[in-house]
């Protein structure tokens, strides 16, 4: 009996331990770009009345100044902070959204998120990576492990995905390896970074490694690959094939968790030159969510031009300025 107290207490004291370092921690990713873009955003906080946030196909896709000044000249005048990330999935933006909501800023009225699949596969090679664990919030692991239950791959692919959300989301939630972040966070405060972008940079900005230069260099050699990639989404969007992934439930739900904030939602499905699988589901999707398909080829022709993109998954500056203006647009016509 005295042994089940003395691990009760511990467990007490542990739990407790977490929440008190939980509480002193600002800004809870350790991630150094999202954890810099974060603060960077709280220094405009107030002023933001429209947060994008997704993947890094959102990051690159859209310019917040371009984004504004068309919704200006459109009779509706806009303060933007793009608070998109490389490396997102699905169920991450949780995490993002759970920050923002924390905080809740005073003009915020409007969250423009990315649709995608949200039956992407673990990432066994981000095991304990900063972003990985840092995105594995506890109010996300009932969604994730229903989205694990509804895979196709067989009983040991559901089990290996369930264990994954649970060992990142327990890490997180014991600040396991954050007490030395945050207190030197605390004693030696570093300084907001200056992003002029309001969270977007271009990939002609950034100090590109060989292996994505390379790619971006393939890419623009190979015009033919991007025309049938082109078709593939295309075909991608009139397929009549049954697939799942989409999650039509955890869209809704993620839809009404911001109303009750006060916040409008709106979901957006970007462009890419490649298959979106479960792309036909969108039309499952519940009525009275507002939901933009900027995604066909065959609707908007001018967004795939081959000199827009940097790779198949992501557009250059000159592709984030148009489609920044097309989602303007169709976001004053709505």
């Amino acid at each position: 009996m005295r042994s089940l107290l003395h691990i009760l207490l511990f467990l007490i004291g542990l739990i407790g331990t977490a929440h008190w370092i939980r509480s002193l921690d600002e800004v809870p990713f350790d991630s150094y770009t999202v954890a810099s873009t974060l603060r960077c955003y709280e220094t405009q906080a107030d002023e933001i009345d429209t947060i994008f946030i997704g993947s890094s196909r959102m990051l690159r896709a859209v310019r917040p100044q371009t984004f504004d000044a068309t919704m200006t000249e459109l009779g509706h005048p806009t303060r933007s902070f793009n608070l998109a990330f490389a490396g997102l999935q699905a169920h991450d933006f949780d995490a993002i959204l759970d920050f923002v909501l924390s905080r809740r800023p005073p003009a915020l009225k409007t969250m423009i998120v990315e649709l995608v699949n949200w039956q992407k596969g673990d990432r066994p090679h981000e095991w304990m990576t900063r972003q990985v664990i840092d995105v594995h919030t506890l109010s996300s692991v009932p969604s994730r492990i229903m989205t694990a239950l509804d895979r196709d791959d067989g009983l040991e692919a559901q089990l290996n995905s369930i264990g994954w959300t649970i060992a990142h989301a327990a890490v997180r939630a014991l600040n396991i390896g954050q007490g030395a972040r945050i207190l030197n966070a605390i004693l030696r405060p570093r300084p907001i970074p200056s992003l002029l972008e309001r969270g977007w940079s271009s990939f002609e900005d950034d100090d590109l490694t060989p292996a994505r230069r390379q790619r971006n260099q393939s890419w623009l050699a190979s015009p033919q690959r991007a025309a049938k990639l082109r078709a593939l989404r295309a075909n991608s969007i009139r397929s009549k094939r049954p697939e799942r992934g989409l999650r039509p439930d955890a869209v809704q739900a993620r839809a009404e968790r911001i109303r009750a904030a006060g916040i409008t939602p709106i979901f957006v499905v970007l462009p890419a030159n490649e298959w979106f699988f479960a792309r036909n589901q969108v039309d499952e999707l519940p009525k009275e969510l507002t939901v933009l398909t900027l995604d066909d080829p065959e609707e908007h022709p001018d967004l795939y031009e081959h000199e827009r993109w940097f790779d198949k998954s992501h557009v250059n500056g000159e592709g984030a300025k148009l489609f920044s203006r097309r989602l303007a647009e169709a976001i004053a016509d709505r």
